[in-house]
C-alpha cells in the first residue's frame, strides 16, 4: 500500500481531483485499508456523453491479511469501508459515484456490484468502468 501513497499517482489525484483519502484502522489499531474519493468532470455516460461533475473513487485497497474477515459481525472490513466511503461520496454532491476496476480484479468486481455498482459498458486499458447513482 505504502507504494501507491508515496507515489507520484497519489498526490497527482490528490492535486487534480482534490482527491482526499482515508486510513482505516482495526479496533487493535492495525492497518486494514485505504480509501479515496474526489470530484472530476468526465464524458457521461462515456464514451461520449456531455461533461458533467462525477464522484470518483480513485482507489481503495484492503491489506491482505484484513481481506477475508471478519465476515458477518461485524461485517466484512471491505463492507464497512465501502459504507464508509459510499456516505462521504453522497455527501459530496455528484448524483453518480464512478470507479475504474480492472476487469480481472473479480473479488472487486464482486465487492463493488454488492453495493449497487453496474458497469457502463466502457472498457479502456484493462479497466472496465463501474458506477452507482444516488438520485
Amino acid at each position: 500500500m505504502s507504494e501507491w501513497i508515496s507515489g507520484g499517482r497519489a498526490l497527482q489525484s490528490m492535486q487534480q481531483f482534490g482527491t482526499k483519502v482515508w486510513l482505516y484502522f482495526n479496533e487493535a489499531g492495525f492497518l486494514v485499508g485505504f480509501g479515496s474519493l474526489g470530484t472530476t468532470r468526465r464524458n457521461w455516460p462515456p464514451p461520449n456523453g456531455d461533461f458533467q461533475e462525477l464522484g470518483i473513487l480513485p482507489a481503495l485497497a484492503i491489506q491482505t491479511d484484513f481481506q477475508s474477515g471478519p465476515k458477518n459481525d461485524p461485517p466484512k472490513f471491505s463492507d464497512q469501508i465501502m459504507n464508509d466511503l459510499i456516505y462521504k461520496a453522497r455527501r459530496l454532491g455528484p448524483p453518480i459515484l464512478m470507479l475504474d476496476v480492472h476487469k480481472d480484479n473479480h473479488p472487486a468486481i464482486r465487492l463493488y456490484e454488492r453495493f449497487d455498482f453496474q458497469s457502463t459498458g466502457y472498457e479502456r486499458d484493462s479497466y472496465v468502468r463501474m458506477s452507482i447513482r444516488f438520485w
